[in-house]
C-alpha cells in the first residue's frame, strides 16, 4: 500500500514538474506549417528623397525543397517574391525546420541582360524564434556574403540583432485586426524597429522602424492552408499524446496493484492460527504462534488452535507476546515474550530471526 502512494505521488509531482516545452501554454506561439499555394500580400515603402514610394510585394510559397549550401543540405521552403510594379523578382529559401532564411537570390535586368544576386546567411538569419511568448529574447548574429554575377564583385558583411517579445496587441492593418506578438528589434548600429507576428496569419503582419514610426511593410491580404495540428491553441503534441496514453495504462496498474494487496491480505487473514517449535528456545518458550502464508506448504509438528480449545489444551502463551513478519517469506509469527535473547527459525523458509 505504501509503495502504491509513493508510485502515485511520483506520478503527480511528474506532472508538476513536466518541462515546459512538452505542452503549449496559453499565450504561446507555436512556430507555423506552410503549404505549397499560401501567399502574404504586403504593401512596402521605399523611402525616395525623404519621401515614401509604396509599392505591393507578393510573397508565396512555390515548393518544398532541399538545397546544399557549402555541402551542407537543408530542406526549405522556397518563397517567391514579387514587386510588379518595380519589375523585380527573388527566391527565398527558409528552413522548414525554423523559418530561418538560409538563401536568398534576387533576379534582374540591365539593358536587357539578366543578372541574379546571391545571399547566403552563415548562420541562416532567424527573425523569429519559436514558440514564441511574451518576454522571450535572442540574439542574432551572422555573416551575409553577397556575390553579383553581373557586376561580378562579392561583398561579406556582418550584423548583430537583439529580439525581445515585448507583449501582445491587436494589430489592425489593410488586411484586418489580427491579435499579435510585438517583437523589438535592435541592430548593432542602435537603430530599432518592430516586428508584429500573426499565429493567424502565420506570417509577419507588420514591420516599422522607430526612427521614422511608419510602417515599412504591411500586410494587406493573406491566403493560408488551414492545418488543424499546429498554433498556439493546439495541445496535441507528441508529448501530451504519450502522457494522454502512458498515464491511463499507469493508473490502472496501480488499481489491480492495490486490490491484490487487499486480497492477499484478506486471505492472510483467514489462514488459522497454529502452534509450531522454535529453533533454539528455551523449555518455557516452547512454542511458536503462526499464520501461515497461502502460497507455502503446511509444516510438519504442527499443531491447529480452534475456538473450541481452550488455553489449557495448548500451551500458554504469555500477554505479552510478540507479532512479527519473517523478512524473507513474510509470514506472520507469533513469538512469546522471553526475558533474554533467542534466535527462532521460521518455520517456512528456514531463516534465522535473532529476537532482541
Amino acid at each position: 500500500m505504501k509503495k502504491s502512494l509513493i508510485y502515485l505521488c511520483g506520478i503527480i509531482l511528474f506532472m508538476i514538474l513536466l518541462p515546459k516545452s512538452s505542452f503549449p501554454a496559453k499565450g504561446e506561439a507555436q512556430m507555423p506549417k506552410w503549404s505549397v499555394g499560401d501567399t502574404w500580400k504586403y504593401e512596402k515603402s521605399l523611402d525616395l528623397v525623404n519621401t515614401p514610394y509604396f509599392y505591393e510585394v507578393i510573397h508565396e510559397v512555390n515548393d518544398t525543397l532541399f538545397i546544399d549550401v557549402d555541402g551542407t543540405n537543408h530542406k526549405v521552403y522556397e518563397l517567391e517574391f514579387t514587386a510588379e510594379m518595380l519589375g523585380t523578382r527573388s527566391h527565398h529559401y527558409i528552413s522548414t525546420s525554423d523559418l530561418a532564411t538560409v538563401k536568398s537570390v534576387d533576379y534582374f535586368k540591365v539593358l536587357g541582360e539578366e543578372g541574379t544576386v546571391v545571399h547566403i546567411y552563415y548562420p541562416p538569419k532567424k527573425e523569429l524564434d519559436f514558440p514564441m511568448y511574451v518576454g522571450k529574447t535572442w540574439t542574432l548574429t551572422f555573416s551575409e556574403d553577397e556575390y553579383n554575377d553581373y557586376y561580378r564583385f562579392r561583398v561579406n558583411l556582418t550584423r548583430t540583432y537583439n529580439y525581445t517579445v515585448e507583449e501582445i496587441e491587436y494589430v489592425e492593418v489593410a488586411a484586418g485586426t489580427f491579435e499579435c506578438y510585438r517583437i523589438k528589434s535592435e541592430k548593432h548600429t542602435g537603430d530599432v524597429s518592430y516586428i508584429w507576428y500573426s499565429s493567424e496569419v502565420k506570417n509577419i503582419v507588420k514591420k516599422a522602424s522607430e526612427l521614422t514610426g511608419q510602417a515599412d511593410l504591411e500586410l494587406t491580404s493573406y491566403s493560408v492552408a488551414d492545418i488543424s495540428d499546429e498554433g498556439e491553441n493546439n495541445i496535441f503534441t507528441l508529448p501530451y499524446l504519450m502522457f494522454l496514453i502512458f498515464i491511463p495504462i499507469i493508473i490502472v496498474a496501480l488499481i489491480f496493484g492495490l486490490v491484490f494487496m487487499r486480497n492477499r491480505k484478506v486471505k492472510e487473514s483467514n489462514v488459522p492460527l497454529m502452534y509450531v517449535q522454535p529453533y533454539d528456545a528455551g523449555p518455557q518458550q516452547s512454542y511458536v504462534l503462526y499464520q501461515q502464508h497461502p502460497e507455502y506448504p503446511p509444516i510438519q509438528n504442527q499443531v491447529p488452535i480452534t475456538q473450541s480449545q481452550s488455553p489449557s489444551q495448548g500451551p500458554s502463551m504469555q500477554p505479552q507476546s510478540q507479532i512479527i513478519r519473517c523478512p524473507n517469506c513474510y509470514n506472520t509469527l507469533l513469538i512469546p515474550s522471553m526475558e533474554r535473547q533467542v534466535s527462532v527459525q521460521c518455520p517456512f523458509c528456514g531463516m534465522g530471526i535473532k529476537m532482541d
